[in-house]
């Protein structure tokens, strides 16, 4: 009983403070499991680390934390763009393991899956340079709204690696000839700032629909299995 009476209290004063400091629940929780977490100190190895406030354009605020603490050196205004510029990274991390399926190892041993992932990460930068080769091809108007599509290069690279094996480097330089001509009619559309804002309340697997916007009867979802 005295535990449960402990508890409530510091539920009590907690809100009592996310009222005072003008912060909704949701962000004085954030901000507390922030403040009182070492798993970002463990990770930096530094006992003393910098906590920074990012306005997103869509008007959300991220909280950072770095372990460069020279506010002239590194001015947090700054911060915001280096936050931004991190998407590329998580490009990449996409290509590998959505793309390149990087997780679908072909042995269990470690030498094995050292040798999966060096030759997934080979195909990507080979992919990524030869979509640089197309995009720089392209026309000035092309080149600044839209962007090579890196899948198909990946889909066609195996094709790449037979001629090479088989033909040899004459044949290799045709066929690379054709694929970035290939690739320069797949774009992209540059779209700058473009979000999709992620639902935080949906929650596992969501009950089908018919096109009327009535959900499917369960029985009719049993017969087409």
């Amino acid at each position: 009983m005295d535990e449960l009476i402990k508890v409530s209290k510091e539920i009590v004063a907690s809100d009592e403070e996310a009222r005072h400091l003008g912060l909704t629940d949701f962000k004085y929780a954030f901000y507390t499991a922030v403040a009182h977490n070492d798993s970002a100190r463990q990770l930096m190895q530094q006992d003393k680390l910098r906590e920074l406030a990012v306005v997103l354009p869509s008007g959300r605020i991220e909280v950072l934390i770095t372990s460069l603490l020279d506010m002239a050196t590194c001015p947090g205004g700054e911060f915001g763009t280096l936050y931004r510029q991190r998407w590329s990274i998580e490009e990449a991390f996409k290509t590998l393991k959505h793309r390149l399926h990087v997780e679908g190892f072909t042995g269990e041993l470690p030498h094995a899956i050292e040798q999966d992932i060096h030759a997934k990460v080979l195909v990507a930068n080979i992919t990524a340079a030869l979509c640089e080769v197309a995009h720089e091809q392209l026309d000035a108007a092309k080149a600044a709204n839209y962007r090579v599509n890196q899948t198909l290069a990946i889909k066609h690279w195996p094709a790449l690696v037979v001629v090479w094996l088989r033909q040899g480097g004459e044949a290799l330089q045709q066929h690379l000839h054709a694929l970035v001509l290939l690739l320069m009619t797949s774009l992209n559309k540059y779209r700058p700032g473009r979000s999709f804002p992620r639902n935080f309340g949906v929650r596992g697997a969501q009950p089908r629909t018919c096109s009327r916007g009535t959900q499917t009867p369960p029985q009719a979802t049993a017969n087409r299995r």
